[in-house]
């Protein structure tokens, strides 16, 4: 019986899909007989015509609408004597189409548009207007921004025009104007969430052209945001081509990146999505055109050169194509016979690229770049010489397009204004309080001359003077308030400028950070496995090189933290002689390198204090690491004296001396200084950065202490410091209680455990899963490479730990945490530890706001990962 049922309303529902495109043919040839029909009224034949093509929509595939083709002229002709000019508009949008599609008269066209365009925006027929602008997009030579910029309303914008927005987003994107292409994306779309309007296919447009310029510039993160967006609005408006144009647009953006693997998921994805889909025909040519880039980074250069002769029509002749796509294609081409050993044919093609996308520094980049390395194969090195300074050019100034006003340039306006606003602020206020001086000084004479006139003057008088100061204080209080008002805005100015260094600095490390974990983990797994004697010292270099390279970056991050007051100590029992004991075993392998004696001194007992142990070392290393670098022979000295004891507090004075090269009166106030040292050649004789000394002042200052360095050079330097603490009464106890245990190598406790490793990075996932196979015996790894498989392998087996890396595609590490602690049977209380390569203390924080137990930072110590893993299970076993 369902089954009937079934078929019945399948029927249904043919029936009626047939009966409504029966009652659409059935309006369109009434309104046609209506107009065909010459004894009726020219209002009612007008009037026909009209509502016809209203709204007007996409008819390029219908064969029903050519039959209206013959009568515009004449409809044009009739819509003002009868009154009906704002029909004028949609009549010459379909005249403009007819010479575009159906007579192929590009020039009648662009006339018929421009004026279609002009009258639409008269009569507010917003419909028309958005038309008229789809057929001037194939007319060059036309100032499409000067012609949408004095119709559209840009100052306050207005609801019925958001369709049109998009064309001037995409004018200023193809004429490389990219700051008003991205401030106008952004205007729309903070004006449509408040005024929420729903325009997907809108939003789907200029988000695509806000994904492509990011992409252009090198700034994919931003470029995959706004392209994900783009094809999420493209889906909810059932709009085929912008949705496949959309994952098109993905594709050759991590084409651009040189990321294989996803570029072929979703050009997979679009051409399987806009396969048999007539209105997808252009999309497929733009596909087609990505998959000729896959080909050529896979090295498969005579397929891709194949597919792109078969569509050398299309972005030779249409009139549509971008000077965008056609540059894409000519570096494609260029590409393809570079590739193959056809040098000559590579550089005819990529000069065929940059002549014909004039203007485009972008388009031109990759074929700058393919000219030089041909004509460096073909050994016309002049040549090969003067396009290299070309691509370095170009490529330089699409840096500067990327990078420019992100920090620097903000802070340095902001420094020059700020600067400018104090003294003009300072000498207005010096004048005001002359002005009040001179003012109390004059009444105070009045007052005194004036003791002796008759008690009527005397009261007028006094009258009239505390009128007029009244007035005056009235008017310094306004002035004082509208400068008060200026300094606010300028602080606001100072937090915008300061949260955008810092997160610049956050991911900035957060990219420098992913690939070092794979370098330094690679490499410690290779000396694990008993290189050859020749490669061994590869390898130490590899490893010393990318711990150097931490360190800088940790350097700079720590700088950024002080300087945006980020920056908590810890107060946790601490035994000085312990920290120092720490440094000197850290440090004595480099000092023992360079043949140098490292010594400690304590004086007398100290007891347990409240501190910072990490940070204190942190100083210690610096000061100890500096000392060592400077030094050639002799040695180190780290001393410790106790001062100012009372009852619950003390001052620890600490000293690291050396005997090297000392350094100069006139540089003793500078190199505490960010990024200085002493001379201008130490960095290149002993190299470094400049940080560790201005980070070391910094931290004292944090601990309410001072610093100084006493030196001479030649006769080596003493680096002094002082940090008060406080005693803590109970923690020798606790310190010597804790030493008591012997340490326990956790490996041997995580023996057999099932690990789901979460990590979408191939190498850091193979880094991760050899370091845990190599430290723990029987150890099962499983890998997921996003959050949503890891949320359907918890669903589905079982584990012990989680390692959750936080920025995955599809799903993050945020998001699967919360689903998985929502999971039933136990599952949902399994430790996770947060991997990731973003260590910035709002990153942590969130980490464990999202519902994970512990955080470690990429690149990763495994030992620590170990102690970590082991201190869960047995907090997760006891419980």
């Amino acid at each position: 019986m369902k089954v009937h049922l079934q078929y019945i309303l399948i029927v249904v529902v043919c029936l009626l899909l047939a009966g409504m495109a029966t009652a659409q043919q059935s309006r369109a040839d009434s309104l046609f007989a209506i107009w065909s029909d010459k004894t009726n009224s020219d209002a009612a034949r007008v009037e026909a015509f009209y509502q016809r093509f209203n709204p007007l929509v996409d008819e390029t595939y219908n064969p029903e609408a050519v039959r209206w083709a013959p009568g515009l002229q004449e409809a044009m002709e009739l819509a003002p004597k009868t009154g009906k000019q704002q029909y004028m508009g949609r009549f010459l949008t379909l005249a403009s189409a007819t010479h575009l599609i159906l007579t192929k008269e590009l020039d009648k066209a662009c006339a018929t548009g421009r004026e279609a365009f002009t009258v639409s925006m008269k009569f507010k027929d917003y419909n028309s207007a958005f038309v008229s602008l789809l057929v001037l997009r194939s007319c060059t030579g036309l100032d499409l921004i000067t012609l949408t910029e004095s119709e559209l309303s840009l100052d306050t914008l207005v609801a019925e025009q958001i369709p049109l927005y998009p064309d001037l987003v995409r004018a200023y994107f193809i004429n490389s104007r990219f700051p008003e292409a991205l401030g106008l994306v952004q205007r729309v779309m903070v004006f449509a969430e408040e005024s929420e309007l729903v325009d997907h296919v809108s939003m789907s447009i200029m988000l695509g052209h806000a994904g492509s310029i990011h992409s252009l510039i090198g700034n994919y993160e931003e470029a995959e945001d706004y392209l994900l967006s783009a094809s999420g609005h493209a889906k909810k408006s059932n709009n085929n081509r912008l949705f496949g144009g959309s994952f098109t647009s993905l594709a050759y953006m991590y084409v651009d990146k040189k990321d294989l693997a996803k570029a072929k998921v979703y050009l997979d994805s679009a051409m399987v999505f806009m396969e048999d889909k007539k209105d997808c025909e252009t999309c497929m040519s733009q596909a087609h055109l990505v998959s000729a880039g896959v080909k050529n980074l896979e090295g498969n250069h005579k397929d891709a050169l194949k597919d792109l002769l078969d569509m050398s029509a299309y972005f030779e002749y249409q009139p549509w194509i971008t000077n965008f796509s056609i540059g894409s294609y000519y570096a494609e081409l260029s590409n393809a016979y570079l590739g193959l050993k056809q040098y000559n044919n590579a550089i005819v093609a990529a000069q065929s690229g940059i002549e014909k996308t004039a203007g485009n520094l972008y388009g031109s980049v990759q074929s700058y770049e393919n000219i030089y390395k041909a004509y460096t194969a073909l050994g016309n090195h002049k040549m090969a010489f003067e396009y290299y300074q070309k691509y370095i050019n170009a490529r330089d100034e699409i840096t500067q397009v990327r990078n420019s006003q992100l920090v620097t340039k903000q802070e340095l306006a902001f420094q020059y204004e700020q600067k400018h606003l104090a003294d003009s602020l300072r000498l207005e206020q010096q004048k005001l309080q002359q002005e009040l001086d001179f003012q109390k000084e004059i009444n105070r004479q009045k007052n005194t001359r004036n003791i002796l006139l008759a008690l009527g003057v005397i009261i007028a008088l006094l009258a009239l003077g505390l009128y007029f100061r009244f007035r005056f204080v009235q008017k310094s209080k306004a002035a004082l308030e509208e400068k008060n008002k200026i300094i606010e805005a300028e602080k606001e100015k100072a937090k915008a400028s300061e949260r955008a260094k810092h997160q610049f600095l956050a991911n900035m490390s957060h990219e420098i950070r992913t690939p070092m974990n794979a370098i330094k983990g690679m490499t410690d797994i290779l000396l694990r496995r008993k290189p050859k004697k020749e490669q061994l010292e590869y390898l130490d270099g590899i490893k010393q090189s990318s711990d150097s390279l931490l360190v800088i970056i940790n350097d700079i991050l720590d700088i950024s933290k002080i300087e945006a007051g980020k920056f908590d100590l810890e107060q946790v029992p601490l035994s000085v002689e312990q920290a120092v004991a720490n440094v000197s075993t850290i440090m004595q392998f480099k000092a023992e390198e360079k043949g140098l004696e490292l010594r400690t001194h304590i004086e007398g007992e100290i007891p347990t204090v409240l501190g910072d142990p990490t940070r204190l070392r942190q100083i210690l290393i610096n000061l100890v690491g500096n000392a060592v670098k400077f030094t050639e022979k002799g040695m180190v000295t780290i001393s410790v004296k106790p001062k100012n004891i009372s009852q619950d507090q003390l001052e620890l004075h600490f000293t690291v001396s050396d005997t090297g090269v000392g350094i100069g009166e006139d540089r003793l106030d500078k190199i505490f200084e960010s990024f200085e040292q002493a001379y201008s050649d130490t960095s290149r004789k002993f190299g470094g950065t400049g940080l560790g000394l201005s980070i070391s002042k910094k931290l004292v200052k944090l601990h309410g202490g001072k610093i100084w360095v006493e030196s001479e050079k030649g006769k080596g330097s003493r680096f002094h410091f002082t940090i008060p603490y406080k005693i803590e009464d109970n923690a020798g106890t606790t310190i010597e209680a804790t030493a008591a245990v012997p340490a326990e190598n956790p490996a041997v406790r995580l023996k057999g455990i099932r690990v789901l490793l979460v990590e979408d990075n191939a190498f850091n996932a193979l880094v991760a899963q050899e370091e845990l196979e190599d430290a723990v015996e029987n150890v099962q790894v499983d890998l997921a490479e996003n959050g949503a498989i890891a949320v359907e392998k918890m669903a589905s087996g079982t584990y012990d730990i989680i390692l959750m890396d936080v920025q995955m595609p599809v799903m993050n590490g945020y998001e699967a945490t919360g689903k998985i602690r929502a999971l039933s049977n136990g599952k949902s209380k399994i430790p996770i530890i947060a991997m990731t390569a973003n260590v910035m203390k709002e990153e942590v924080e969130r980490c464990y706001e999202a519902g994970m137990d512990d955080f470690v930072g990429k690149p990763f110590d495994t030992g620590e990962l170990l102690r970590k893993m082991h201190a869960l299970l047995t907090t997760s076993a006891d419980k």
